[in-house]
């Protein structure tokens, strides 16, 4: 179904009110339902402060854009089930997956309040700034495109760090999983073997204006799980990659994460291990990272573990740790990958007149 017809479904059926999610409410103005995403006006406060939005925070009014809107939150009584798996380790010291599934039910109209929560958590600012009135121009919120989102890796094929990390091409793809671990590197048992996981995280951006500047640009992921044998493997955002489709990976990708010595990083390397399980984690990208949002076409993210960017051998032995993250072939649901952006053009005319969810 059209996004257009998938969400005027239920925004017909709702009552005008204001809504509050986690300490922040939010007083939607105005939704316009188009074919390819929702744009709507909103305000906010966290308890009794109002929140700024735009570079400087003197925005009042702001408007939000979402792409390939979710229509599934979770819910332990749900009748949507999906698989996922989290590492976890034998009585041999051996990393081995262990299936859990969690449940959703279909709700659309909560589907929009979590996202568009988690946008103002996003970009939302100390609102002392705030220009009584003033609309702004836009913060869109994007998910990959999931055909050519996942990972391209080399996994317990060479003896040799350097062969591992310098392959010409990888031994195998995983393009539908619906969590990965986001950092990894492993070294087995018998510290003879190595594994490595470059990860593509393609997002369509085409439709942020061209003449609009990019004012900020934050990725997030959504922490399943941590666990591991303590050696807290970081991670580096690479851009561009340079894989040969943006809609598929293939394992000639195993070369198209950044260069292998000098990738360009395009944000300071978070420190994942003091990241919140359960929840959306940041990471804003610097100057260099809001250059490359493509305004024309996709913009395409990397994400390589800093002992592979910085060619460093993790020590002797087994060793691993694992930062599980849900990817987009969690499908229809709250927690997938997301790049934010915020983005300004020309001043809207918009007056706000009611309140639509």
């Amino acid at each position: 179904m059209a996004e257009r017809e998938r969400v005027k479904k239920y925004l017909k059926i709702k009552k005008p009110r204001k809504f509050t999610r986690e300490g922040v409410s939010i007083k939607i103005h105005e939704i316009n339902v188009l074919e390819d995403h929702v744009s709507l006006y909103a305000q906010a406060w966290r308890g009794t402060e109002q929140l700024g939005f735009g570079k400087d925070g003197s925005v009042d009014i702001e408007r939000f854009r979402f792409f390939n809107v979710p229509s599934l939150v979770e819910d332990k009584n749900g009748d949507v089930e999906r698989e996922i798996f989290e590492v976890d380790f034998d009585e041999d010291g051996e990393d081995i997956k262990v299936s859990k599934k969690i449940y959703f039910r279909e709700d659309r109209d909560e589907a929009l309040k979590q996202i568009l929560k988690e946008a103002v958590r996003t970009v939302g600012k100390d609102g002392k700034n705030i220009t009584k009135g003033k609309v702004g121009n836009t913060v869109s919120t994007f998910y990959p495109v999931s055909a050519g989102e996942g990972i391209v890796q080399q996994y317990n094929t060479t003896t040799n760090w350097a062969t591992c990390r310098g392959a010409s091409t990888g031994n195998g793809v995983q393009t539908s999983n619906t969590t990965d671990v986001i950092n990894f590197l492993r070294r087995d048992v018998s510290g003879t073997r190595f594994g490595l996981k470059r990860f593509f995280f393609p997002f369509d951006t085409s439709s942020i204006p061209d003449t609009d500047g990019i004012d900020s640009a934050v990725l997030s992921f959504y922490l399943q799980s941590i666990s591991g044998s303590g050696i807290e493997v970081g991670i580096g955002i690479i851009a561009p990659t340079t894989q040969a489709s943006t809609s598929t990976l293939e394992n000639d990708d195993y070369v198209d994460c950044g260069d292998l010595d000098t990738p360009q990083e395009v944000a300071t390397r978070p420190s994942p291990y003091d990241w919140s399980t359960s929840a959306y984690n940041d990471i804003t990208l610097n100057a260099t990272g809001e250059g490359q949002i493509s305004k024309t076409g996709v913009t395409k993210l990397g994400v390589r573990n800093v002992y592979d960017i910085d060619d460093t051998l993790i020590g002797s032995g087994s060793r691993s740790d694992y930062l599980t993250v849900r990817m987009s072939d969690y499908s229809g649901t709250t927690s997938d990958p997301k790049l934010v952006v915020e983005h300004s053009g020309a001043s809207s005319t918009f007056v706000p007149t009611m309140q639509i969810i």
